[in-house]
């Protein structure tokens, strides 16, 4: 069985150490990569939105130019 000694355990520490750094690294790249996916899917919305809009723009100028025609 292996004997515990300080130096041991300092090298253990040290790969946890590593390991931790690691784990953080990804979060924060893990974070990045949510914030641009956010920013994609807010541009999406808004072009979505824009594209409602238009489209409901040119359905009640349709409607004007039959009601107006029908008035005449």
């Amino acid at each position: 069985m292996a004997e515990i000694d300080i130096d041991n355990l300092k090298e253990k520490i040290k790969v946890i150490d590593g390991d931790i750094q690691k784990v953080n690294d990804r979060l924060v790249e893990l974070e990045r990569e949510k914030a641009n996916t956010l920013a994609t899917m807010n541009a999406l919305q808004g072009a979505k939105s824009q594209c409602v809009t238009q489209k409901k723009e040119l359905h009640n100028d349709k409607d004007q130019s039959n009601g107006s025609s029908d008035d005449s």
